[in-house]
């Protein structure tokens, strides 16, 4: 190819990409938020919060830890027609899978994904202290990042204050598959205590072994019991049904789809972010060794 070629293809790209920019530029706040949301990113103001925690405290009756404690959660029992079915995943693997519900009045208190808020009170009913000592080592690990964990460690912060914050519930989101328009803008989360490890909870193998099946190579690490849900994010964001034995089997289709999918977004998100050097073969997975996409990894046989 000729160098005119070539320059001509660069400016073609360099055209494109100030397109792009100015399109970025000229989106207004709630564009901007309709984008991050149909990504799967969650946006809420401290009203949403309240909203959802009224919510959650005036649905006491159907409560996470209300059903939990109930002697058959296959049951849908009292709940209206709306609730909205997700999964309860045992640490302990002798202990099956659950469906339990999200309450209709709870998932329209606030927009967006209401799972985080219900079932927060179910991890702080865990007492169980956090180990101060395991913050300070995981976060001289992460030293040479210089990051949050860096400066949260050179506080004076004290494990009563920490147990305090913990005592409150705390809440963190991991994705298993990312809403695109291949899945019907449809993401799959695991929802599982942020402080976990800290409270030295075991390790959840068949959440590992999910997030494994959807591409995640090394498997993460989850500690103590989780919950997965799905969250549709087009035309708004909110929770859709998600159920034991059907949408967790290996061969349903959103996990068989998920690592693809979960490298398509990778690769829109190194785009948005300008992260372009990094090459990258023109078919993924296609040569029988297995491909690299940041966290995923996957082969393609056929």
């Amino acid at each position: 190819m000729s160098s005119t070629s070539n320059t001509q293809d660069d400016a073609a790209e360099q055209k494109v990409k100030n397109e792009e920019n100015e399109k970025d530029e000229d989106m207004t706040l709630e564009e901007r938020e309709e984008w991050l949301r149909s990504r799967g990113v969650l946006i809420e103001t401290p009203g949403d919060r309240n909203n959802a925690a009224g919510a959650t405290a005036a649905a006491n009756g159907e409560s996470v830890l209300a059903q939990l404690a109930g002697l058959d959660l296959t049951n849908k029992g009292d709940f209206d027609d709306d609730a909205i079915p997700f999964v309860f995943v045992p640490q302990d693997d002798t202990q099956p899978l659950r469906t339990l519900y999200l309450p209709a009045s709870v998932a329209q208190a606030k927009p967006g994904d209401a799972l985080p808020e219900y079932v927060k009170p179910y991890f702080a009913s865990d007492k169980q202290t956090i180990d101060a000592s395991l913050l300070k080592d995981q976060a001289t690990k992460h030293f040479a990042a210089g990051g949050d964990l860096q400066q949260l460690a050179q506080t004076k912060l004290s494990p009563a204050a920490m147990n305090a914050v913990a005592a409150q519930g705390s809440v963190e989101t991991f994705p298993l598959v990312h809403p695109a328009d291949t899945n019907q803008f449809q993401g799959v989360y695991i929802y599982l205590d942020e402080v976990g490890m800290l409270k030295k909870l075991p390790l959840n193998a068949r959440a590992s072994q999910i997030a494994h099946a959807c591409g995640y190579s090394p498997s993460p690490n989850f500690y103590g019991n989780v919950f997965i849900g799905r969250v549709q994010t087009k035309p708004r964001m909110k929770n859709v049904a998600f159920v034991a034995g059907i949408d967790t089997d290996r061969g349903a289709v959103w996990m068989q789809r998920a690592v693809s999918e979960n490298v398509a977004w990778q690769q829109e998100m190194n785009q948005v972010t300008g992260r372009m050097g990094q090459t990258q073969p023109a078919a993924i997975g296609t040569e029988g060794n297995a491909a690299v996409e940041e966290q995923f990894e996957w082969t393609q046989d056929d």
